[in-house]
């Protein structure tokens, strides 16, 4: 008869920091990079450069809704989001909770940005590289989507 191997079961520790931590320390970042936390345009630093004049920062990436996460995707797609909004949605997305639809938004968007948040660990540690490797993450529901390097992207854009 063959002697049975019990597996060792382990614990496993849990992560250094939560997805709220890493809210909490600014990596949740929403594409508005043109705007900066007080409501000015965004100056050109060793952080955030544009080209093009379309800003962009390999320090980190960015997220967006598509359209289709806005309850009328349409007056989305042809509107100008203003400091307001970008600051709410960021807010909105920190906190892991509150009511999405007061800013127009469906129910959920929200979670799906902050599930996307631990890959900006992965991609923004890898920052110091000459090269710049285009990385991208989308959720099919709502058209949630993250892109490093982190750039302003237009509002039609569904994936």
């Amino acid at each position: 008869a063959r002697d049975r191997v019990q597996p060792r079961l382990e614990p496993v520790p849990p992560p250094a920091a939560t997805v709220a931590d890493a809210a909490r320390n600014g990596e949740n970042t929403y594409h508005r990079l043109d705007v900066d936390a007080d409501g000015t345009n965004a100056t050109r630093t060793a952080r955030t450069d544009a080209y093009h004049d379309v800003y962009f920062t390999k320090q980190r990436s960015v997220f967006k809704f598509a359209p289709r996460a806005w309850r009328d995707p349409f007056a989305y797609v042809n509107s100008n989001e203003t400091v307001r909004e970008v600051r709410a949605i960021k807010a909105l997305v920190d906190a892991g909770d509150g009511d999405a639809a007061t800013l127009g938004l469906v129910d959920g968007v929200q979670h799906e940005a902050r599930l996307m948040l631990p890959v900006e660990r992965c991609w923004s540690a890898r920052a110091d590289n000459d090269a710049i490797i285009f990385r991208y993450i989308g959720l099919a529901e709502h058209g949630t989507y993250r892109i490093y390097p982190g750039a302003v992207q237009v509002q039609q854009y569904d994936p």
